[in-house]
Formats: structure tokens, sequence, C-alpha cells
């Protein structure tokens, strides 16, 4: 590949969110499970590596335009909620949940409630809920990274 080919591609990768349309909505972005203020292009497009290349547009439509890398909010608590019934569907997560990783955390607890889907909830001191976040498509390791990463 030459220099004007390599200049071409580095190019696209930063034009990507314009060109597969606007930004998507902190809402959004949290309703698919991504955290905007922890997203950067870099691990966007990592996601190629895991084959969810379905998912990068997504992503990238998540990452803040300003957002810089190593920022991250810390939580009191967090609360993994789901119901048994769908754990079997989320094998990652069952995998999470059934291990001895939920107890490296003493922040963490982990709650089963009839119907729901692989839900992470961020606590303040209080026990009120400042964030929730779908983990319907995070592995386990994903998981992981967020705890070590958010709470206190």
């Amino acid at each position: 590949m030459g220099l004007t080919e390599n200049i071409i591609l580095v190019l696209s990768l930063f034009m990507l969110p314009i060109i597969f349309g606007q930004q998507l909505s902190d809402d959004e972005c949290s309703r698919l499970g991504f955290r905007r203020e922890e997203l950067s292009r870099k691990r966007c497009m990592e996601l190629e590596k895991f084959g969810l290349t379905s998912i990068k547009e997504t992503c990238l439509k998540c990452v803040k335009a300003d957002s810089a890398d190593g920022l991250r909010k810390k939580y009191a608590k967090a609360r993994l909620e789901i119901c048994n019934c769908n754990l079997a569907n989320y094998p990652q997560i069952q995998a999470f949940v059934r291990s001895d990783r939920p107890k490296q955390y003493e922040n963490l607890t982990v709650k089963h409630v009839r119907g729901t889907l692989p839900t992470i909830k961020m606590l303040d001191e209080r026990g009120n809920v400042v964030e929730e976040l779908s983990l319907t498509k995070w592995d386990t390791d994903t998981v992981t990274e967020f705890l070590d990463a958010h709470i206190k």
C-alpha cells in the first residue's frame, strides 16, 4: 500500500461516523450497551477482530467527537440484574455470574429479577441508580474491565 492509500485509509476511519450518519444520543447508545464517555474510535475498530463488524458502525456513531481516552467515572456500587430464565440466552453473562468474578467486587451485587435482560445499574453512595446499561452484547471480559474501571 502506498502513502496515498494509507492517508486515504486513515482519513476514512475518522470520517466513518459522518459517512454513516449522525451521532446517536446518549440514551440510544446506552440502550445499545455503549458507554459514550468510554468509547474511542480505536475500540470501535477493534470490534472487527472479534467478528463484531455488524455493530462497529453503531459504535462509531456513539463516539464523542471530543472524547478523551482514560477519563472514567467512578461509582460507589453496582448491581447486575438478570432473570434466571434469560441467563442461558446470554452465555457470556452467565459465565460471569456463575464464576468467582462477582466476589472480587465487594461493591457489586448480583440480583435475579424476573423477566429482566442482563443489565448493570451503577449506584451512588445512597444506593440510588445513577446509570443503567444493557449487557446483552457484552462478553465476560468486557464486564470485568468495566467493573475494574468504574467501581470505587
